[in-house]
């Protein structure tokens, strides 16, 4: 296998782990109560360009980011291996927190563009997310590799679309067992990254100290 067809399968699998589109259905439909099937199709295509244009932001401007407040990559590594972990764990556990869902909340998302917040951010491109494509783009070492990293986000952004423009028959096919299930496998592959992103953190820092 080809290192840029390595690259692309790691960066898409890690963001769509994270970005947990199928798992984010239940609270597209939860949030848009009150949209017909076109208005809900024109959310989730705004939804899925806010997605690729905020990744696609943070992996082409990440590393100024750093440089600007004096961060190193390998200390973002590990914080982001870290917060990837902890939503990993909840991910095990089958946890559901982020569809947790006052009704001001529903009240206030038919006042704003539920597409955009809370949807795309921070729930499908949150902390993890982003975490993930600087880390990611700090491992491209040419304008090669930074394509298929978009190319991997555009994926992904495709994903949602397609995830949440049939987000009806998906919950309705994937109830209870088969949706904590599913969250479960995304889990573990998940926590794995995620350590993995901590043990590379942790290897160049000891490293560079010795």
């Amino acid at each position: 296998m080809s290192e840029p067809t390595f690259f692309f399968l790691t960066s898409f699998v890690t963001l769509f782990a994270i970005i947990d589109a199928i798992g984010n259905a239940p609270i597209f439909l939860s949030i848009t109560p009150g949209l017909s099937l076109q208005e809900r199709n024109a959310a989730a295509m705004r939804a899925s360009i806010a997605v690729f244009v905020i990744l696609s932001c943070f992996a082409f401007l990440g590393n100024r980011i750093f440089h600007f407040f004096g961060i190193t990559i390998d200390a973002f590594r590990i914080a982001g291996g870290l917060i990837l972990f902890k939503i990993a764990w909840d991910m095990l556990e089958a946890r559901a927190t982020r569809t947790k869902f006052t009704e001001e909340d529903r009240e206030g998302g038919e006042r704003e563009d539920v597409a955009i917040i809370p949807l795309a951010i921070p729930m499908l491109s949150g902390p993890g997310a982003i975490s993930s494509v600087i880390v990611l783009a700090d491992q491209t070492k040419s304008a090669l590799m930074m394509a298929v990293l978009a190319a991997a986000i555009l994926a992904n952004s495709v994903v949602v679309l397609v995830v949440l423009r049939s987000s009806v028959g998906i919950v309705t096919y994937i109830k209870g067992s088969g949706m904590r299930l599913l969250t479960r496998i995304l889990g573990i592959l998940l926590a794995s990254i995620a350590v993995q992103y901590i043990l590379t953190g942790l290897l160049h820092v000891f490293s560079i100290k010795s």
